[in-house]
């Protein structure tokens, strides 16, 4: 039997175009750009390397969101992608990320139960709309699988994950069994660009939706509702600082701040 990897990729809004709402402090993503999870895309790339380092592996890409979403699994079925599923239904919205990695986990059920387990998940280390690298880590505790989370190498043998991570000056290395979970930065890999073969290629590959029914998730346990935490409001932050130029010999610069100083109010 072939083995069988599933990616993990997330449409998110174009951060270096970041508009926002004034008014009630949500981002405007009607106006933002959509792109692929920078860091799903280096998970995207790892699993293409063992496809070409193993012939006959399996890719399979799974996403989470509005119909949308269906771009970012385009995109990656420009490269040698077997299967793309997508999870999308209003009762989804707003999932924190307890409930979004319940959700998937629904979601990997319900495709393994068509075919056979995955021996591979990989995620990216984090999303750019959150940054919160929660998902994964919870997402293999729902699936009771092993996991190793922000690596920047691996590699596959012995039935084994071989990887390394950093952890402030340090680097670690370690393996763990598979089936398995593993998260990635952008330090493991550079992904290469989509071929016109590629490309061509894509028109040909359907996408498979799964909604709530297909799921079967009651529709207490998505979504906003069941999720216990929320993002309140979303603002850019406000600098009050004043900066002062102070110019002269060391003397009279000394003598300029303590006079600044003393002319502070004193709970300043």
């Amino acid at each position: 039997m072939a083995f069988r990897i599933l990616v993990l990729i997330k449409q998110v809004p174009d951060t270096r175009k970041v508009e926002m709402d004034q008014k009630t402090g949500n981002l405007r993503r009607d106006l933002m750009g959509a792109i692929m999870n920078p860091e799903d895309a280096h998970a995207l790339a790892c699993a293409i390397d063992l496809k070409e380092q193993f012939p006959g592996v399996y890719i399979g890409v799974l996403s989470m969101g509005p119909p949308q979403s269906e771009k970012v699994l385009k995109s990656a079925c420009c490269h040698p992608v077997d299967e793309a599923f997508l999870l999308t239904d209003i009762a989804f919205a707003g999932s924190d990320t307890k409930v979004t990695a319940q959700t998937l986990r629904a979601g990997i059920k319900a495709i393994e139960n068509e075919g056979s387990l995955f021996d591979l998940i990989i995620c990216g280390h984090q999303a750019i709309d959150g940054d919160t690298a929660q998902t994964p880590g919870q997402l293999a505790y729902f699936l009771e699988r092993p996991c190793a989370l922000g690596l920047d190498f691996l590699e596959i043998k012995e039935n084994r994950v071989f990887y390394r991570f950093s952890n402030n000056d340090e680097i670690i290395t370690a393996s763990i069994k598979l089936p398995a979970l593993v998260s990635v930065t952008k330090n493991i890999n550079t992904p290469d660009f989509p071929t016109v073969r590629g490309v061509i290629a894509m028109k040909t590959k359907v996408i498979r939706v799964f909604d709530r029914d297909k799921l079967n998730i009651p529709l207490d346990d998505c979504g906003l509702n069941s999720s216990p935490t929320r993002v309140i409001k979303t603002f850019f932050p406000e600098f009050s600082r004043k900066n002062i130029l102070i110019d002269g010999s060391e003397v009279k610069c000394a003598e300029t701040i303590l006079k600044i100083i003393k002319e502070l109010p004193i709970d300043a």
